[in-house]
């Protein structure tokens, strides 16, 4: 009886772990080096571009200033029925300035106006920061981080977007594990513009902007759905339940 409760009990907290929908990953390494657009689930944002392409380069995205910008799609979430999402992804920033620009973004797939969780980059003594901002929207404005990061190094960021009742008020906090290092807490963020929250976002966006752009390098890029607390507390009553039965029939054994 005890192997049949191990067993259960192992089983619900494989099923309890597995609460994230992974709803896109891609290591670009099955891809051929040249440009990322027609390659896997990769889509060229907008009608048109100049100047160069969102390259793969070594099993990488490599993202340059003034360029193509691509999306891709992944199952449409709707922020009214979830708890949030998680986007994660190795970066190598080998350049950037002090005015700063955004490389990364939630979107709408097919969109090529509302950009959501923006990831920025700028200079500054030593290094370099990382910033996030909400929206563009009417009085939105970057949170950046205090710790100076260094060029031609590779971290891995995680970020998680609260989503909240009602409008304006989503919070999103974003970590940075250095490689080899431990994970912490970068900076949090919440939302600043008077444009509302979208109801829906459906694609990761990758973004080369014009000359204030930083040069980088993205990789192992996941998003992840997060669910209601409903969900978790569903998930932990099972599990619960679960060992109290096993029990009782391991007292009657």
């Amino acid at each position: 009886m005890k192997k049949h409760i191990i067993t259960l009990v192992a089983a619900l907290a494989l099923a309890a772990s597995g609460y994230g929908q992974v709803l896109f990953s891609d290591n670009f390494n099955s891809y051929s080096d040249g440009n990322l657009v027609g390659q896997g689930s990769w889509l060229q944002t907008g009608a048109s571009f100049s100047g160069a392409s969102l390259a793969v380069a070594g099993g990488a995205a490599s993202l340059v200033a003034s360029g193509q910008d691509a999306y891709a799609s992944f199952a449409t979430q709707t922020l009214a029925s979830s708890s949030g999402i998680n986007l994660a992804m190795d970066i190598n920033v080998s350049a950037a300035t002090a005015t700063g620009d955004y490389f990364a973004h939630f979107g709408i797939a097919g969109n090529s106006t509302n950009f959501y969780e923006r990831f920025w980059a700028k200079s500054t003594t030593g290094g370099y920061l990382l910033g996030l901002l909400d929206n563009s929207g009417t009085g939105g404005v970057v949170t950046y981080g205090t710790d100076v990061l260094s060029f031609n190094t590779s971290y891995t960021i995680s970020s998680t977007w609260n989503f909240l009742p009602l409008n304006n008020n989503d919070t999103f906090s974003l970590y940075i594990t250095p490689s080899g290092g431990p994970t912490s807490l970068y900076l949090t963020h919440t939302w600043t513009s008077a444009t509302a929250e979208p109801s829906t976002i459906s694609s990761i966006n990758l973004r080369q902007g014009g000359a204030s752009s930083a040069t980088l390098t993205v990789d192992n890029i996941t998003v992840t759905a997060i669910p209601e607390p409903s969900t978790y507390a569903l998930i932990m009553g099972v599990l619960t339940l679960g060992v109290i039965v096993v029990r009782r029939r391991a007292k009657r054994a």
